[in-house]
């Protein structure tokens, strides 16, 4: 387990996002979000956007500790932040204002990063999310979510890696998930420390593709 403050780690997200004891509101980040990663000159790190695709009714806890990293780590503004009802609002608009919605979220990202959960790889807009990210020629990665703790203290079932047919690649053969990007553990590969470094691999390996 990471060395968080006391309580797990989404205890301490909320309340790091709860200054003068105002009352707990759970944001995250939905689409793009600023993400530093390693990749600057003489070891600075440089900012990246980054999309994040997730099953959010089944993950949005466990998927906001990876989101908001930065926030818990190093104090980054929260720019692009929604909370759940402005979500749901873009789900009621229909197939139409999702696609819309996705392809405005992935403008100016370089990255996408699927958060993996036990049911992630049945969804259908997540699938959908990386077929486009692929399209655009975003780096792909994923991290997998089971073993951080929920506000119950609990993990969770580990989830598969095989979301299907991405697209194409520039000789015609059939390209899938695991064969474009790596997938690592949050809590197991340290991701506290290490995500800035795994966005910066995935970006690098998509300019080679």
């Amino acid at each position: 387990m990471l060395a968080y403050p006391k309580g797990n780690a989404l205890e301490f997200l909320t309340r790091r996002q709860r200054p003068h004891g105002e009352p707990r509101k759970e944001v995250y980040c939905v689409g793009n979000c600023p993400v530093l990663s390693g990749g600057g000159r003489n070891g600075e790190r440089m900012a990246r956007k980054v999309f994040f695709s997730f099953h959010y009714e089944r993950d949005a806890q466990r998927a906001a500790v990876v989101r908001n990293h930065a926030v818990t780590k190093d104090g980054d503004d929260e720019a692009g932040y929604v909370d759940k009802a402005a979500w749901e609002s873009i789900e009621k608009g229909g197939e139409a204002a999702i696609k819309k919605w996705i392809a405005e979220q992935l403008k100016g990202t370089s990255v996408s990063v699927v958060l993996i959960g036990p049911e992630t790889c049945t969804r259908k807009w997540v699938k959908y999310e990386l077929q486009e990210s692929y399209a655009r020629g975003n780096g792909l990665l994923g991290v997998t979510l089971h073993n951080i703790k929920d506000f119950n203290g609990k993990t969770d079932t580990a989830g598969s890696t095989s979301f299907g047919l991405l697209g194409k690649d520039k000789n015609g053969s059939d390209v899938y998930f695991a064969s474009v990007a790596k997938t690592y553990d949050w809590i197991s590969n340290n991701g506290y420390e290490n995500f800035g470094k795994w966005v910066e691999e995935a970006a690098t390996a998509a300019s080679k593709r």
